[in-house]
């Protein structure tokens, strides 16, 4: 007789961490402090996950003092020839996945996936002037849709303005300032809300008509994305 699913899982992830029949498992490969409270942990699924596109998320699936808590996280990287994915994650005061994520969790643990989903992508020939708005951790997605933006050579001019409250805060700064150099296509704004004392080329301000008339004068042009904590996106669609 035919053993029943939830044995076969079982004994399947006896043999093998990543072995199963049904779920998506990927194993940490690689973790990497991208900036204060936040890491980037570089996963590699099993062969059930389907891929993702750029701008997407994923529910994980972690172990918490016994309990299995889900949560969502956007995919930070483009699709790689290795199949491996990035997830980016802040720890929130209080969380006990990011918790988890970012403080326990290191190369060789397993996590549980779901599926990539998300309509925030890019049309298979982009081309054009794109407006990027993050603020806070909702640089992730945004992250993904930059590089996948400035990957090869196409018709594109890309402008990034990144909202934190600190300097320290800020995710994938090097990278970010080494594109705006030797890429003529990629400009990047850094707004910083509670810095006492700016650097040359960081700019101060909330989200508003005054701050996108100043810095970004040809906004009826652009295709806009924006992605941020409660109340940011909607805020850019207001204005």
């Amino acid at each position: 007789p035919l053993l029943p699913s939830p044995v076969l899982e079982f004994w399947a992830g006896r043999l093998n961490p990543l072995l199963s029949l049904e779920r998506v498992r990927a194993e940490v490969v690689e973790r990497r402090v991208e900036a204060r409270d936040t890491v980037t942990l570089l996963l590699q699924p099993n062969r059930l996950f389907r891929g993702f596109r750029p701008g997407q998320h994923v529910n994980v699936t972690v172990e918490v003092n016994g309990a299995r808590l889900t949560r969502s996280y956007s995919l930070s990287d483009i699709p790689r020839a290795d199949g491996r994915l990035a997830i980016t994650v802040r720890q929130e005061e209080g969380g006990a996945v990011s918790t988890q994520l970012c403080r326990n969790t290191r190369p060789g643990d397993i996590l549980e996936l779901g599926q990539a989903f998300g309509e925030m992508t890019l049309p298979d020939a982009p081309e054009g002037d794109y407006l990027l708005l993050a603020a806070g951790s909702g640089i992730t997605p945004l992250m993904s849709l930059t590089r996948a933006l400035m990957a090869g050579d196409a018709p594109v001019r890309v402008t990034l303005a990144y909202w934190a409250q600190t300097r320290a805060e800020l995710c994938f700064l090097n990278e970010l300032q080494a594109l705006a150099r030797n890429d003529r296509r990629f400009r990047l704004l850094t707004i910083l809300t509670r810095e006492p004392v700016l650097m040359t080329g960081e700019l101060s301000g909330r989200l508003s008509a005054e701050f996108l008339a100043a810095q970004l004068p040809t906004l009826a042009m652009q295709q806009v994305m924006a992605c941020g904590p409660f109340g940011f996106a909607d805020s850019a669609r207001q204005l």
